[in-house]
């Protein structure tokens, strides 16, 4: 695995090298090995080894030491945490929970790119048992704080699927498990003002024009799925603001924030997104009428 995949990604689809403009190494490029700085060679924490290496009994032992709090409390120079680490390489669920369990506060830490576990774990095409442990088990703002690039877990999500580095249907169980929770965030805009529908929008331009593969029938799936959630939020928020006494208009994004998706018409459109997808697989999917499913 590429370290600096643990966070950053351009919008063209290259991963970040992990240098930055001025030429110098970041904190990314530097895990897993001693980090140089201006205050000399740092160690990595020594429990992020067992996560690279997959030594999850070695993990779980020391974890269960008396020093395994103290260990597990330790980050790197970038500010990753062992929970982000074993996110980023695929640790299974009982790992994720152990980690947890041994130190609750990373379940809703962000590292020094702003990114929390639920960005980390999107990001690196993490199963839908785990973005689902951690939507039930983080606090209400772990879906919707934005990142250093103001990207939301959706966004990459998103592009996780775009970058065919999760199984397909498994990423639309994520991605419909996002936007039960929070559905109007499918409109939040990152710091070149993309939302997720323009990430896939983006990637199937990617795609060469001679031949039909698999891959662009699926992003063409996907962009008319994500699409349709795009669609009817919209809806929901201008009926919303026309019912509250407000001109007949199209409501902007500035009016609403995505804080305000406590209203009862969305919450229900969530559960209506989850109810109408659970189950799909890629049969399914390449023959479904989206229209007709939301």
């Amino acid at each position: 695995m590429n370290f600096s995949r643990l966070k950053k990604e351009s919008h063209s689809g290259e991963v970040s090298s992990g240098v930055n403009s001025s030429g110098s190494e970041s904190g990314m490029s530097g895990l897993f090995s001693l980090d140089t700085t201006s205050n000399g060679p740092t160690p990595v924490p020594v429990l992020f080894g067992f996560v690279q290496n997959h030594k999850w009994r070695n993990l779980k032992r020391a974890l269960r030491k008396k020093k395994g709090a103290r260990l597990c409390s330790e980050r790197d120079s970038s500010g990753l945490y062992l929970l982000g680490i074993a996110l980023g390489y695929g640790a299974p669920l009982d790992i994720i929970r152990l980690i947890v369990s041994v130190d609750p506060a990373q379940l809703n830490a962000v590292d020094d790119f702003g990114a929390n576990a639920l960005h980390i774990g999107c990001l690196n095409g993490a199963p839908f048992d785990i973005i689902k442990y951690l939507l039930r088990n983080g606090t209400t703002n772990l879906i919707s704080d934005p990142d250093s690039d103001n990207r939301v877990p959706l966004h990459h999500a998103v592009e996780c699927l775009c970058r065919n580095e999760i199984d397909f249907s498994e990423g639309v169980k994520v991605i419909v498990s996002l936007c039960e929770v929070a559905p109007t965030l499918i409109h939040h805009q990152d710091q070149r003002g993309d939302t997720p529908i323009d990430l896939v929008q983006i990637a199937s331009q990617t795609i060469p024009s001679e031949g039909d593969t698999s891959y662009g029938q699926r992003l063409r799936w996907l962009y008319g799925f994500v699409r349709e959630i795009s669609i009817q939020v919209y809806k929901r928020r201008k009926s919303a603001w026309e019912e509250a006494g407000h001109e007949k208009v199209c409501c902007s994004d500035e009016s609403y924030t995505s804080g305000e998706r406590d209203d009862e018409e969305l919450r229900n459109f969530g559960k209506k997104i989850k109810n109408k997808s659970v189950g799909t697989g890629t049969t399914a999917m390449d023959s479904m009428t989206l229209s007709e499913e939301l």
